[in-house]
């Protein structure tokens, strides 16, 4: 599985986000900003997304990142992003890195927010985007 590109990745989030700007920004351009971090902020503020899923967004794009950055750590490289055997040595320094309490913390944190990111397009589609 790949943090990045797998289904549920951080690039699943981006384009997420990216269409809800697309979809809504020809009509608000305060959301025409280039930071995902910031464009959450704003489609939630401007009432295009639900509080509570601007901020599941926010922080499973702030895990994503601090996941792929540990990876790059771990690997000694920034071109390897599959995640490592979750028995292997490298699956447990990932947990350090992360500072969270072991490998099953690790890996309950991976499946939970890979599991809502790659559910953002069945469940808060912006084909069906109104401001509330």
């Amino acid at each position: 599985m790949n943090a990045k590109y797998s289904t549920g990745g951080l690039v699943d989030v981006e384009y997420f986000v990216q269409a809800w700007q697309i979809t809504v920004g020809a009509a608000d351009a305060t959301l025409r900003v280039t930071n995902t971090r910031e464009a959450i902020r704003r489609l939630g503020q401007g009432g295009y997304l639900r509080p509570e899923l601007a901020g599941s967004l926010i922080d499973t794009y702030d895990f994503h990142c601090r996941l792929i950055d540990a990876l790059r750590v771990v690997r000694g490289n920034a071109r390897d992003l599959t995640l490592p055997r979750e028995d292997s040595r490298e699956f447990a320094y990932l947990a350090q890195r992360l500072k969270l309490v072991g490998q099953t913390e690790l890996r309950a944190e991976i499946a939970t927010r890979m599991a809502f990111a790659g559910g953002l397009w069945a469940t808060a589609a912006p084909a069906t985007a109104k401001k509330s």
